[in-house]
């Protein structure tokens, strides 16, 4: 049933028709508007199929010649264009079919009620995260500096240390070959 959806952003039609009836509003009393709607309903929705119940139908009523602007709010695209085919009738097919004289019948327009996408939840920004904050990147900055810092400053002790430890050995002279000298100063 994807063909009868509303487009993409879209919840959902509300279609506005307005109807001339030759009624007052005085005599188009609660039990009238009821029948009205009902009727509507079925002459939009004849086999029931789209979902419309009465509470889908709204009526504005206006004195003079009775004005009644009809309100359906549909998600079905084919009530939607159902309701925009009532044009094609004659006061007289909708006198029929409501039950009621009517003497004239606007087309009907049609409005898309768009879908508004969530606000955001208060305190948070509007603005797209897209990572790290600026006061992490430099934390992480300044720990590598730091870090490299240290190294260099332990490499440098080690290797003082070694040179240090090198110049406080004692120094031999260096050997010569013992000699034993035998008595007689001969060797």
């Amino acid at each position: 049933m994807s063909t009868d959806c509303p487009p993409p952003g879209v919840a959902l039609f509300e279609v506005q028709q307005q109807l001339t009836i030759d009624e007052t509003v005085e005599s188009f009393n609660d039990a009238k508007q009821a029948t009205f709607k009902s009727n509507y309903k079925t002459m939009i929705d004849p086999l029931g199929q789209n979902g419309i119940t009465l509470n889908d139908i709204s009526l504005d009523i206006k004195a003079g010649s009775l004005v009644v602007t009809v309100s359906v709010r549909t998600a079905s695209a084919s009530t939607q264009q159902a309701i925009v085919t009532i044009a094609d009738q004659t006061p007289a097919q909708l006198t029929q079919q409501l039950g009621l004289p009517v003497t004239q019948a606007q087309a009907p327009a049609v409005q898309q009620v768009i879908i508004s996408p969530p606000s955001p939840p208060p305190g948070e920004s509007k603005k797209k995260d897209d990572g790290m904050s600026i006061g992490v990147i430099v934390a992480i900055a300044v720990g590598a500096v730091v870090v490299v810092i240290l190294i260099a400053v332990a490499l440098v002790c080690y290797f003082k240390g070694k040179a240090d430890a090198a110049a406080n050995q004692p120094k031999f002279a260096p050997s010569q070959p013992h000699t034993e000298m035998q008595a007689g100063g001969k060797v």
